[in-house]
């Protein structure tokens, strides 16, 4: 007994039972084997203090400090660690010199799943290829097309083809049902299903060999209205049946390309998405173009339908969005929409089985690595451990040190995803939340997330795929109402009802605002300064950040009134009056008219304004008017504030009159 574990031990009492002894030897007999089995029963302490160690599978993790320790609500915590790991038995690692401690630095993310909490492989697609592209960006073009969820966190994901035209993953890619790759270039078993629904264990390797073609309707709200199996891929379709055309690839991920060829099709000319990898697997999402009587050549990010179905054909046409793609139909995965390849399992209830892949010997040594394993409860885990980077104690994983590490962390199940220069984790920024990684060299762009550990390739790497963490959020807006000098007001609205998000709060300067029928007005602010409002609901006794923030400015101070100082000099024989116009609070103004008594404009210049001295001129000022063009707030349009010529000043009628003056005769108030 140490530490690393919590033991199970039953204290039994033995009472007399009436002289029946060989009752009593039966009843004792049993109760030490009770004993002896509970004995042995040791569990993983989920996440342990500094100093805790664990050692399995002929391996050794132990942590001596947990430096960030995060929780985001929605039952997803992050922690980043500062540890070791050796290698205890011979003949598992072969090149290690044994019981050897080599520091390490892990970041643990812990997810709670369930219908509002996603595990979700993506992947960033354009037009007909499959990119590559960083986890931040991924997360980014996530969410700009998927309303209504937010990224709290994301890794790279399954080995892809970096050398390739087509940077596709080797594995599968399915998130949310988007059936972007279904077939997996490792083998039928390294596909790794995601439940997604918050019972029991979330995860799961598939055995699926086969993917069928798919078509599927939508009607003008993008909501599915029919999806039906397509018969034959660029061939006629015989009675009753469905045909998809598409161009495919000679060989798997790179060009050239064959174009198919077909007549009498709804032709998609130019799709949102047509992707094809490898061969029997397509992915294409677009609107109809037109119907082809004729044949036609169907190229690049193209595809195609010819239908024999009368009632299906009924439902096509013009504008009309339709996706085909291949799909699983084996029941092991009915109702299951999330998927990602894997290169191999570490860990099965348990048991060691990295040992156990053909490619054993050739991923023993230590690498930066992505892997994601499961708890007995159904909680999954998400790590990375930084690697190839000895000077600054970042040393990697061996296969054997990430099966210790997994268990270490409460895993029952484990599996090895991408690593190397790959291996990433992001995590949404937090108001007041201070990463000690975060000036690790990777988070100098403004978007919403982290980089929290350190790549070793000295640059975020871009992957063919990854896996985000995704919360379904309320639809919601927030907008500033109205803005004065010391006052903000927010009008915040949902537009998706989400009964449990009801209770809404603004966090603004540290504090919680919140928000009635509504809106909610917070004071005592300072002038002409930006903060950042954050949407939070409330979970019990704790805020929870809902992932939507907006930037706002209190306004700057409005002008009320001028002051103007005269001088009368002589240009070209011409005696000239010059106006020089002082506003207070002259951050806000942006221009200084005057308007005439016939509405003609004069515009300031350097905030001035120059007239012949005539009588013409003296009307003019007498019966004018000023206008003060000023923005007090960049949210809201510009305002006029107009200051009426009441009656000239004495000193102005004195130089009109001829009277000698000097240059520079000042006055102030001429107009109040």
């Amino acid at each position: 007994y140490n530490n690393t574990y919590k033991c199970f031990v039953n204290i039994n009492i033995l009472v007399y039972l009436g002289g029946n002894m060989k009752k009593i030897s039966k009843i004792c007999l049993s109760l030490l084997l009770i004993n002896l089995i509970a004995l042995m029963v040791i569990v993983p302490v989920d996440v342990f203090a500094s100093n805790a160690k664990f050692s399995s599978f002929g391996a050794t993790y132990q942590i001596k400090e947990v430096v960030d320790e995060y929780d985001f609500g929605y039952g997803i915590t992050y922690q980043r660690e500062i540890s070791t790991s050796s290698v205890t038995q011979s003949g598992l690692s072969t090149g290690f010199s044994l019981n050897v401690d080599s520091p390490q630095q892990a970041h643990v993310l812990t997810v709670k799943p369930s219908e509002d909490v996603l595990l979700v492989p993506y992947t960033f697609l354009d037009g007909s290829n499959w990119y590559a592209s960083t986890v931040k960006k991924a997360a980014l073009q996530y969410e700009a097309t998927h309303p209504g969820y937010k990224v709290v966190a994301g890794v790279n994901g399954d080995f892809f083809q970096i050398n390739e035209v087509v940077k596709a993953s080797t594995g599968v890619t399915i998130g949310q049902g988007e059936y972007y790759k279904a077939v997996s270039n490792h083998g039928a078993i390294n596909t790794l299903a995601i439940r997604n629904n918050g019972e029991g264990k979330q995860l799961f390797t598939a055995n699926i060999s086969k993917s069928y073609p798919v078509l599927t309707i939508y009607n003008e709200n993008d909501e599915i209205i029919k999806k039906v199996d397509i018969n034959k891929v660029n061939e006629e379709p015989g009675e009753n049946e469905i045909s998809l055309y598409y161009a495919q690839r000679e060989a798997a991920f790179q060009r050239p390309m064959i174009y198919a060829k077909a007549s009498g099709v709804w032709f998609v000319k130019r799709g949102l998405y047509a992707v094809t990898s490898v061969k029997d697997s397509f992915y294409g999402v677009g609107n109809i173009s037109e119907f082809v009587n004729g044949e036609v050549e169907v190229a690049i990010n193209q595809f195609a339908i010819k239908c024999n179905n009368k009632e299906i054909n009924d439902m096509l046409g013009v504008d009309v969005k339709i996706r085909v793609q291949y799909e699983y139909k084996d029941p092991s995965v009915a109702g299951i929409e999330n998927f990602i390849g894997f290169p191999y399992q570490l860990v099965s209830n348990n048991e060691y089985i990295g040992k156990k892949h053909p490619d054993n010997n050739n991923v023993l040594y230590r690498h930066p690595r992505t892997i994601i394993g499961q708890k007995e409860n159904g909680d999954v885990v998400l790590a990375v451990v930084d690697g190839r980077q000895a000077t600054k104690d970042m040393n990697g994983l061996s296969a054997v040190e990430m099966s210790t590490f997994m268990a270490a962390h409460g895993c029952v199940d484990a599996w090895n995803l991408d690593g190397g220069g790959s291996s990433t984790l992001i995590v949404r920024k937090q108001n007041g939340w201070d990463f000690g990684n975060a000036d690790n060299g990777f988070n100098t762009d403004n978007s919403s997330w982290y980089v929290t550990n350190n790549p070793s390739d000295g640059s975020e790497r871009s992957d063919g795929n990854h896996l985000l963490v995704v919360v379904k959020l309320p639809d919601v807006t927030v907008d500033l109402e109205s803005a004065t000098e010391t006052t903000l007001t927010f009008a915040v609205a949902l537009l998706t009802d989400i009964n449990k998000y009801t209770e809404l709060y603004i966090l603004l300067d540290n504090e919680y605002h919140k928000i009635q029928d509504g809106k909610v007005t917070i004071t005592e602010l300072k002038k002409d300064t930006e903060y950042t409002a954050f949407l939070y609901t409330k979970d019990g006794d704790n805020y929870v950040n809902l992932m939507t923030d907006k930037v706002v400015k209190t306004s700057k101070e409005s002008p009320t009134s001028i002051d103007v100082s005269v001088s009368l000099f002589e240009r070209n024989g011409v005696e000239q009056i010059l106006f020089r116009y002082k506003v207070d609070k002259a951050d806000a103004v942006r221009k200084i008219t005057f308007v005439d008594e016939n509405g003609e404009r004069y515009m300031t210049t350097s905030q001035t304004i120059m007239f012949e001295k005539t009588q013409k001129t003296y009307d003019m000022l007498k019966n004018g008017k000023i206008e003060i063009t000023y923005i007090a707030n960049e949210a809201f349009p510009e305002e006029v504030l107009v200051l009426e010529v009441f009656d000239m000043n004495f000193e102005v009628m004195f130089i009109f009159d001829e009277l000698l003056f000097s240059t520079n005769n000042s006055f102030e108030e001429i107009f109040k």
